[in-house]
């Protein structure tokens, strides 16, 4: 019963928001990141089932920083993609042929 609790805790409450220079990543109760945008190197798509704050598989690696990285799984990864680019254009997007 407690793990279902908290499986359902963290469907529910995982999410990224966009601010003016910031990406917001919430997973569950112990996962927050703040991801400044302009340390965003490169987007990719992957299906790396490592853990991370993503709900599906069907996700998108955001390199930063030097050598760090996050996967996450927008509902709407092209729509995310293009407000990231919005705020910082010179972003490297790697994505699959369709």
């Amino acid at each position: 019963m407690v793990v279902s609790l908290l499986v359902l805790h963290l469907f529910s409450t995982t999410c990224y928001k966009l601010d003016k220079n910031t990406i917001h990543i919430q997973a569950g109760f112990f996962f927050h990141q703040a991801l400044p945008i302009p340390s965003i190197k490169k987007i990719s798509e992957t299906r790396n089932p490592i853990s991370s704050p993503a709900l599906s598989l069907d996700r998108l690696q955001i390199v930063y920083n030097r050598f760090d990285s996050v996967l996450i799984s927008p509902a709407d990864k092209m729509d995310f993609i293009a407000e990231l680019l919005h705020r910082k254009p010179d972003i490297e997007v790697g994505l699959k042929a369709a």
